[in-house]
Protein backbone atom coordinates (compact mmCIF):
# COMPACT_ATOMS: atom_id res chain seq x y z
CA UNK A 1 0.00 0.00 0.00
CA UNK A 2 1.11 3.86 -1.12
CA UNK A 3 1.69 5.91 1.47
CA UNK A 4 -0.91 8.19 0.43
CA UNK A 5 -3.45 5.42 1.19
CA UNK A 6 -2.12 4.37 4.43
CA UNK A 7 -5.00 4.45 7.09
CA UNK A 8 -2.66 5.92 9.48
CA UNK A 9 -1.93 8.52 7.29
CA UNK A 10 -5.51 10.33 7.77
CA UNK A 11 -5.34 9.93 11.65
CA UNK A 12 -3.01 11.60 13.81
CA UNK A 13 -2.90 14.08 16.58
CA UNK A 14 -2.80 16.92 14.52
CA UNK A 15 -5.90 15.75 12.10
CA UNK A 16 -8.04 15.02 14.80
CA UNK A 17 -7.61 18.33 16.42
CA UNK A 18 -7.91 20.45 13.38
CA UNK A 19 -10.94 18.55 13.06
CA UNK A 20 -12.16 18.66 16.45
CA UNK A 21 -11.52 22.73 15.79
CA UNK A 22 -13.60 22.85 13.40
CA UNK A 23 -16.29 20.79 15.44
CA UNK A 24 -16.07 23.00 17.94
CA UNK A 25 -16.66 26.07 16.27
CA UNK A 26 -19.78 24.50 15.21
CA UNK A 27 -21.16 22.55 18.21
CA UNK A 28 -20.15 26.02 20.06
CA UNK A 29 -22.76 28.06 18.16
CA UNK A 30 -25.12 25.27 19.01
CA UNK A 31 -24.22 25.39 23.19
CA UNK A 32 -24.55 28.88 22.68
CA UNK A 33 -28.04 28.89 21.26
CA UNK A 34 -28.61 25.53 23.91
CA UNK A 35 -27.99 27.58 26.69
CA UNK A 36 -30.23 30.85 25.17
CA UNK A 37 -32.78 27.63 25.19
CA UNK A 38 -31.84 26.68 28.93
CA UNK A 39 -31.82 30.40 29.86
CA UNK A 40 -35.66 30.87 28.19
CA UNK A 41 -37.60 28.21 27.75
CA UNK A 42 -39.68 26.89 30.71
CA UNK A 43 -38.71 23.45 32.56
CA UNK A 44 -41.85 21.60 31.32
CA UNK A 45 -41.17 22.76 27.62
CA UNK A 46 -37.70 22.18 28.02
CA UNK A 47 -38.47 18.60 29.41
CA UNK A 48 -40.89 17.92 25.79
CA UNK A 49 -37.59 18.93 23.61
CA UNK A 50 -34.91 16.77 25.42
CA UNK A 51 -37.94 14.03 24.95
CA UNK A 52 -38.05 14.98 21.33
CA UNK A 53 -34.31 14.85 21.01
CA UNK A 54 -34.50 11.58 22.68
CA UNK A 55 -37.53 9.97 20.02
CA UNK A 56 -35.26 11.78 16.96
CA UNK A 57 -31.69 9.84 18.30
CA UNK A 58 -33.54 6.79 18.63
CA UNK A 59 -35.39 6.07 15.23
CA UNK A 60 -32.13 7.86 13.17
CA UNK A 61 -29.90 5.35 15.58
CA UNK A 62 -31.64 2.37 14.44
CA UNK A 63 -32.71 3.09 10.44
CA UNK A 64 -30.00 5.61 9.73
CA UNK A 65 -27.27 5.04 11.56
CA UNK A 66 -26.65 1.60 10.57
CA UNK A 67 -27.19 2.05 7.30
CA UNK A 68 -24.23 4.62 7.61
CA UNK A 69 -22.01 2.19 9.62
CA UNK A 70 -22.81 -0.32 6.43
CA UNK A 71 -21.93 1.85 4.30
CA UNK A 72 -18.54 2.00 5.20
CA UNK A 73 -17.96 -1.29 6.21
CA UNK A 74 -19.44 -2.51 3.71
CA UNK A 75 -19.05 -0.37 1.49
CA UNK A 76 -17.29 -3.02 -1.57
CA UNK A 77 -19.21 -5.91 -0.15
CA UNK A 78 -22.76 -3.55 -1.31
CA UNK A 79 -21.58 -1.73 -3.78
CA UNK A 80 -22.37 1.65 -2.57
CA UNK A 81 -20.54 3.19 -5.47
CA UNK A 82 -23.32 2.12 -7.67
CA UNK A 83 -26.42 1.96 -5.60
CA UNK A 84 -26.10 4.94 -3.01
CA UNK A 85 -29.33 6.75 -4.12
CA UNK A 86 -31.01 3.09 -2.86
CA UNK A 87 -29.35 2.94 0.48
CA UNK A 88 -30.77 6.78 1.47
CA UNK A 89 -33.98 5.18 -0.05
CA UNK A 90 -33.56 2.09 2.01
CA UNK A 91 -33.59 4.41 4.57
CA UNK A 92 -36.28 6.31 4.50
CA UNK A 93 -38.71 3.84 3.75
CA UNK A 94 -37.94 2.31 7.45
CA UNK A 95 -38.23 5.12 8.98
CA UNK A 96 -41.43 5.85 7.64
CA UNK A 97 -42.55 2.47 8.95
CA UNK A 98 -41.01 2.94 12.31
CA UNK A 99 -42.54 6.44 12.96
CA UNK A 100 -45.78 5.16 12.50
CA UNK A 101 -45.20 2.40 14.44
CA UNK A 102 -43.64 4.10 17.34
CA UNK A 103 -46.67 6.62 17.17
CA UNK A 104 -48.46 4.92 20.09
CA UNK A 105 -45.12 4.97 22.14
CA UNK A 106 -45.12 8.98 21.31
CA UNK A 107 -48.22 10.11 22.70
CA UNK A 108 -46.57 11.84 25.61
CA UNK A 109 -45.48 14.29 22.53
CA UNK A 110 -48.82 14.46 21.22
CA UNK A 111 -49.33 17.04 18.55
CA UNK A 112 -45.10 17.57 18.85
CA UNK A 113 -44.76 14.46 17.20
CA UNK A 114 -45.02 15.28 13.17
CA UNK A 115 -42.65 18.30 13.39
CA UNK A 116 -40.03 15.23 15.61
CA UNK A 117 -40.64 13.16 12.19
CA UNK A 118 -39.42 16.17 10.13
CA UNK A 119 -36.58 16.49 11.84
CA UNK A 120 -36.01 12.65 11.79
CA UNK A 121 -36.13 12.88 8.17
CA UNK A 122 -33.75 15.81 7.51
CA UNK A 123 -31.53 14.28 10.19
CA UNK A 124 -31.35 11.05 8.25
CA UNK A 125 -30.49 12.67 4.86
CA UNK A 126 -28.10 15.04 6.75
CA UNK A 127 -25.93 12.31 8.20
CA UNK A 128 -25.69 10.35 5.16
CA UNK A 129 -24.52 13.35 2.90
CA UNK A 130 -21.56 13.58 5.34
CA UNK A 131 -21.21 9.70 5.43
CA UNK A 132 -20.09 10.01 2.07
CA UNK A 133 -17.29 12.83 3.22
CA UNK A 134 -16.54 10.57 5.98
CA UNK A 135 -15.75 7.26 3.77
CA UNK A 136 -13.92 9.66 1.30
CA UNK A 137 -11.40 10.78 4.02
CA UNK A 138 -13.06 14.58 3.34
CA UNK A 139 -13.15 15.45 6.95
CA UNK A 140 -12.81 19.20 6.26
CA UNK A 141 -15.77 18.98 4.10
CA UNK A 142 -17.34 16.87 6.90
CA UNK A 143 -17.13 19.35 9.20
CA UNK A 144 -18.01 22.38 7.50
CA UNK A 145 -21.27 20.96 7.15
CA UNK A 146 -21.68 20.93 10.86
CA UNK A 147 -20.26 24.36 10.52
CA UNK A 148 -22.98 25.95 8.62
CA UNK A 149 -25.72 23.85 10.28
CA UNK A 150 -25.26 25.29 13.59
CA UNK A 151 -24.86 28.90 12.18
CA UNK A 152 -28.23 28.93 10.92
CA UNK A 153 -29.12 26.90 13.93
CA UNK A 154 -27.71 29.09 16.11
CA UNK A 155 -28.78 32.76 14.23
CA UNK A 156 -32.65 31.21 14.20
CA UNK A 157 -32.17 30.55 18.01
CA UNK A 158 -31.36 34.13 18.86
CA UNK A 159 -33.99 36.04 16.59
CA UNK A 160 -36.29 33.25 18.70
CA UNK A 161 -35.16 34.61 21.88
CA UNK A 162 -35.13 38.37 20.79
CA UNK A 163 -38.49 37.90 19.55
CA UNK A 164 -40.11 35.64 21.56
CA UNK A 165 -38.22 35.45 24.90
CA UNK A 166 -39.91 33.68 27.36
CA UNK A 167 -42.84 32.21 24.99
CA UNK A 168 -40.09 30.20 23.29
CA UNK A 169 -41.58 26.89 22.40
CA UNK A 170 -40.61 23.19 21.69
CA UNK A 171 -42.32 23.08 18.20
CA UNK A 172 -39.97 25.99 17.33
CA UNK A 173 -36.62 24.47 18.22
CA UNK A 174 -37.38 21.51 16.32
CA UNK A 175 -38.53 22.81 13.20
CA UNK A 176 -35.14 25.00 13.56
CA UNK A 177 -32.96 21.64 13.91
CA UNK A 178 -34.67 19.90 10.70
CA UNK A 179 -34.76 23.36 8.62
CA UNK A 180 -31.21 23.98 9.34
CA UNK A 181 -29.95 20.71 8.49
CA UNK A 182 -31.54 20.43 4.88
CA UNK A 183 -30.38 24.22 4.43
CA UNK A 184 -26.81 23.19 5.28
CA UNK A 185 -26.92 20.18 3.00
CA UNK A 186 -28.14 22.51 -0.13
CA UNK A 187 -26.12 25.48 0.86
CA UNK A 188 -22.29 23.15 0.45
CA UNK A 189 -23.82 20.35 -2.26
CA UNK A 190 -26.48 21.47 -3.77
CA UNK A 191 -25.79 19.24 -7.37
CA UNK A 192 -24.69 15.93 -5.04
CA UNK A 193 -27.90 16.48 -2.89
CA UNK A 194 -30.35 16.45 -5.81
CA UNK A 195 -28.62 13.94 -7.47
CA UNK A 196 -29.38 11.15 -4.61
CA UNK A 197 -33.18 12.29 -3.92
CA UNK A 198 -33.58 11.87 -8.11
CA UNK A 199 -31.64 9.39 -9.08
CA UNK A 200 -33.21 5.65 -9.49
CA UNK A 201 -33.51 3.74 -6.75
CA UNK A 202 -33.56 0.38 -8.11
CA UNK A 203 -31.38 -1.17 -5.47
CA UNK A 204 -33.45 -0.28 -2.71
CA UNK A 205 -34.96 -4.18 -1.86
CA UNK A 206 -31.59 -5.55 -2.94
CA UNK A 207 -29.85 -3.51 0.17
CA UNK A 208 -32.69 -4.64 2.89
CA UNK A 209 -32.41 -8.64 1.02
CA UNK A 210 -28.93 -8.50 1.03
CA UNK A 211 -28.45 -6.85 4.36
CA UNK A 212 -30.63 -9.43 6.22
CA UNK A 213 -28.33 -12.61 4.59
CA UNK A 214 -25.66 -11.83 5.27
CA UNK A 215 -23.27 -11.10 8.74
CA UNK A 216 -24.51 -7.44 8.43
CA UNK A 217 -27.83 -8.58 10.06
CA UNK A 218 -25.97 -8.36 13.56
CA UNK A 219 -23.88 -4.97 12.42
CA UNK A 220 -27.66 -3.60 11.46
CA UNK A 221 -29.04 -5.05 15.57
CA UNK A 222 -25.61 -3.91 17.04
CA UNK A 223 -26.54 -0.31 15.91
CA UNK A 224 -29.85 -0.38 16.99
CA UNK A 225 -29.65 -2.01 20.20
CA UNK A 226 -26.68 0.71 20.20
CA UNK A 227 -29.63 3.39 19.62
CA UNK A 228 -31.85 1.99 21.99
CA UNK A 229 -28.88 2.05 24.84
CA UNK A 230 -28.27 5.78 24.26
CA UNK A 231 -31.58 6.78 24.89
CA UNK A 232 -32.82 4.46 28.42
CA UNK A 233 -31.95 7.50 30.49
CA UNK A 234 -34.31 9.67 29.17
CA UNK A 235 -36.91 7.27 28.63
CA UNK A 236 -36.79 5.85 32.34
CA UNK A 237 -36.15 9.53 33.47
CA UNK A 238 -39.59 10.08 31.91
CA UNK A 239 -40.92 7.00 33.42
CA UNK A 240 -39.82 7.28 36.55
CA UNK A 241 -39.34 10.86 37.50
CA UNK A 242 -40.38 14.09 37.13
CA UNK A 243 -40.54 17.09 34.32
CA UNK A 244 -37.76 18.87 36.91
CA UNK A 245 -35.78 15.57 36.97
CA UNK A 246 -35.87 15.49 32.87
CA UNK A 247 -35.13 18.78 32.63
CA UNK A 248 -32.00 18.71 34.50
CA UNK A 249 -30.62 15.75 33.14
CA UNK A 250 -31.34 17.53 29.66
CA UNK A 251 -29.57 20.54 30.70
CA UNK A 252 -26.59 18.64 32.00
CA UNK A 253 -26.71 16.70 28.63
CA UNK A 254 -26.28 19.79 26.47
CA UNK A 255 -22.95 20.11 28.47
CA UNK A 256 -21.69 17.23 27.96
CA UNK A 257 -22.33 17.14 24.29
CA UNK A 258 -19.18 19.36 24.28
CA UNK A 259 -17.51 16.42 26.51
CA UNK A 260 -18.28 14.22 23.45
CA UNK A 261 -17.16 16.37 20.68
CA UNK A 262 -13.79 14.89 20.76
CA UNK A 263 -14.82 10.97 21.05
CA UNK A 264 -16.83 11.77 18.03
CA UNK A 265 -14.31 13.65 16.32
CA UNK A 266 -12.19 10.32 16.88
CA UNK A 267 -14.97 7.85 15.84
CA UNK A 268 -14.99 9.56 12.55
CA UNK A 269 -11.92 9.25 11.54
CA UNK A 270 -11.15 5.95 12.13
CA UNK A 271 -13.87 4.23 11.63
CA UNK A 272 -12.95 4.49 7.88
CA UNK A 273 -9.00 4.63 8.76
CA UNK A 274 -9.83 0.93 10.11
CA UNK A 275 -12.16 -0.53 7.67
CA UNK A 276 -9.07 0.53 4.64
CA UNK A 277 -6.29 -0.86 7.04
CA UNK A 278 -4.73 -4.33 5.69
CA UNK A 279 -2.62 -5.34 8.48
CA UNK A 280 -3.13 -5.38 11.89
CA UNK A 281 0.17 -3.50 12.43
CA UNK A 282 -1.52 -1.04 10.59
CA UNK A 283 -4.02 -0.37 13.39
CA UNK A 284 -1.40 -0.59 16.26
CA UNK A 285 -0.30 2.55 14.57
CA UNK A 286 -3.22 3.95 14.34
CA UNK A 287 -3.52 3.57 18.19
CA UNK A 288 -0.54 4.26 19.08
CA UNK A 289 -1.10 8.05 17.98
CA UNK A 290 -4.83 7.77 19.96
CA UNK A 291 -2.72 6.80 23.40
CA UNK A 292 -1.51 10.11 22.76
CA UNK A 293 -3.96 12.03 22.19
CA UNK A 294 -5.75 10.76 25.15
CA UNK A 295 -2.62 12.15 27.22
CA UNK A 296 -3.22 15.38 25.90
CA UNK A 297 -7.00 15.34 26.07
CA UNK A 298 -7.32 14.13 30.02
CA UNK A 299 -6.68 17.75 31.62
CA UNK A 300 -9.11 19.06 29.35
CA UNK A 301 -12.13 16.79 31.20
CA UNK A 302 -10.92 17.08 34.41
CA UNK A 303 -10.94 20.93 34.33
CA UNK A 304 -14.19 21.01 32.73
CA UNK A 305 -16.08 18.57 35.01
CA UNK A 306 -14.43 20.20 38.28
CA UNK A 307 -15.47 24.20 36.64
CA UNK A 308 -18.99 22.75 36.52
CA UNK A 309 -19.89 23.72 39.98
CA UNK A 310 -19.15 27.56 39.17
CA UNK A 311 -20.07 27.19 35.76
CA UNK A 312 -23.22 25.45 35.07
CA UNK A 313 -25.52 27.50 38.02
CA UNK A 314 -24.45 30.85 36.20
CA UNK A 315 -26.52 29.75 33.03
CA UNK A 316 -29.55 28.11 34.19
CA UNK A 317 -29.57 30.92 36.75
CA UNK A 318 -29.71 27.70 39.52
CA UNK A 319 -32.89 26.85 37.87
CA UNK A 320 -30.83 22.73 37.97
CA UNK A 321 -28.80 22.13 40.84
CA UNK A 322 -28.81 18.77 39.88
CA UNK A 323 -27.32 19.20 36.92
CA UNK A 324 -23.71 19.70 37.91
CA UNK A 325 -23.31 16.18 39.86
CA UNK A 326 -24.84 14.49 36.72
CA UNK A 327 -22.34 16.63 34.17
CA UNK A 328 -19.14 15.46 36.00
CA UNK A 329 -20.28 11.95 35.88
CA UNK A 330 -21.37 12.01 31.90
CA UNK A 331 -17.90 13.96 32.16
CA UNK A 332 -16.27 10.48 33.20
CA UNK A 333 -18.18 8.52 30.68
CA UNK A 334 -17.27 10.67 28.17
CA UNK A 335 -13.30 10.20 28.64
CA UNK A 336 -13.95 6.64 29.20
CA UNK A 337 -15.40 6.30 26.10
CA UNK A 338 -13.25 8.43 24.15
CA UNK A 339 -10.03 5.95 25.64
CA UNK A 340 -11.76 2.58 24.95
CA UNK A 341 -15.09 3.01 22.30
CA UNK A 342 -12.81 3.14 19.24
CA UNK A 343 -11.81 -0.21 19.31
CA UNK A 344 -15.29 -1.35 18.54
CA UNK A 345 -14.27 -0.41 14.88
CA UNK A 346 -11.44 -3.30 14.86
CA UNK A 347 -14.00 -5.86 16.02
CA UNK A 348 -16.21 -3.89 12.68
CA UNK A 349 -13.30 -5.43 10.52
CA UNK A 350 -12.94 -8.50 11.62
CA UNK A 351 -16.66 -8.51 11.26
CA UNK A 352 -17.67 -9.92 14.28
CA UNK A 353 -20.83 -8.41 14.21
CA UNK A 354 -22.45 -11.31 16.48
CA UNK A 355 -20.54 -10.60 19.14
CA UNK A 356 -20.99 -6.88 19.02
CA UNK A 357 -25.03 -7.79 18.87
CA UNK A 358 -25.00 -10.06 22.02
CA UNK A 359 -22.70 -7.84 23.82
CA UNK A 360 -25.10 -4.44 23.29
CA UNK A 361 -28.07 -6.70 23.78
CA UNK A 362 -27.20 -7.40 27.47
CA UNK A 363 -25.71 -3.84 28.15
CA UNK A 364 -29.05 -2.75 27.65
CA UNK A 365 -30.90 -4.90 29.76
CA UNK A 366 -28.54 -4.54 32.70
CA UNK A 367 -28.80 -0.78 32.15
CA UNK A 368 -32.58 -0.58 31.66
CA UNK A 369 -32.52 -2.62 35.34
CA UNK A 370 -30.14 -0.44 36.52
CA UNK A 371 -31.57 2.88 35.49
CA UNK A 372 -35.07 1.54 36.80
CA UNK A 373 -33.33 1.16 39.99
CA UNK A 374 -31.10 4.16 40.41
CA UNK A 375 -33.42 6.88 39.36
CA UNK A 376 -35.91 7.26 42.13
CA UNK A 377 -33.36 7.33 44.43
CA UNK A 378 -30.65 9.50 42.97
CA UNK A 379 -32.17 11.05 40.20
CA UNK A 380 -30.68 12.81 37.67
CA UNK A 381 -27.25 12.00 39.16
CA UNK A 382 -28.73 8.07 39.00
CA UNK A 383 -29.02 8.43 35.40
CA UNK A 384 -25.99 9.51 35.14
CA UNK A 385 -24.33 6.69 36.67
CA UNK A 386 -26.17 3.98 34.44
CA UNK A 387 -25.05 5.71 31.84
CA UNK A 388 -21.38 5.15 32.93
CA UNK A 389 -21.66 2.04 34.50
CA UNK A 390 -23.06 0.48 30.67
CA UNK A 391 -20.70 2.40 28.33
CA UNK A 392 -17.87 1.13 30.59
CA UNK A 393 -18.92 -2.70 30.68
CA UNK A 394 -19.62 -1.93 26.30
CA UNK A 395 -16.44 -0.39 25.46
CA UNK A 396 -14.19 -2.23 28.20
CA UNK A 397 -15.63 -5.23 26.10
CA UNK A 398 -15.06 -4.29 22.80
CA UNK A 399 -11.34 -3.31 24.15
CA UNK A 400 -10.70 -6.72 25.27
CA UNK A 401 -12.56 -8.40 21.98
CA UNK A 402 -10.38 -6.52 19.79
CA UNK A 403 -7.22 -7.24 21.62
CA UNK A 404 -8.07 -10.95 21.40
CA UNK A 405 -8.72 -10.94 17.54
CA UNK A 406 -5.54 -8.61 16.62
CA UNK A 407 -3.46 -11.00 18.55
CA UNK A 408 -4.49 -14.42 16.80
CA UNK A 409 -6.04 -13.63 12.99
CA UNK A 410 -4.51 -12.05 10.67
CA UNK A 411 -6.23 -9.43 8.43
CA UNK A 412 -7.46 -9.95 5.02
CA UNK A 413 -7.10 -7.32 2.88
CA UNK A 414 -10.21 -8.79 0.80
CA UNK A 415 -12.72 -8.68 4.10
CA UNK A 416 -15.07 -5.98 2.97
CA UNK A 417 -14.85 -7.23 -0.70
CA UNK A 418 -16.55 -9.61 -2.70
CA UNK A 419 -20.17 -10.09 -3.93
CA UNK A 420 -22.85 -10.37 -1.04
CA UNK A 421 -23.43 -14.28 0.12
Amino acid sequence: MSRENEPSRHYSVRNTLGILVLDVVGKVLVAGAGLLIIRFMAPSLFADLTLSGSVRSFLNGVFAASFNRIYIVGYRRFRVDDSAPSLLAAQFVLLAAAGAAFLPFALALGWLYPFVLGWVFSQAFYDFVRTQNQHRFEFRTFALYEITKSAIFGLGVVALSVLRADRMGAAEIVVLHAASMVAAVFALSRSEAIDLLRAPKHALWWHLKSMMETEYKYLFLYTVVLASLAQVDVFMLRARADDQALASYGSAFQYYALAVLLVSAVQAILLPAVQHASSVSEIDTLFRKHRKLLVLTFPLFFLGAWLAGWVLPLIDRGKYPEAVLAFRILTASAFLSLAFSPHATVVMRYEDFRFQAGLALGVLLGSTGLQFALIPRFGPAGAALGVLASYAVLNGANYARAAWLMARRPLSGSMTEGPVA
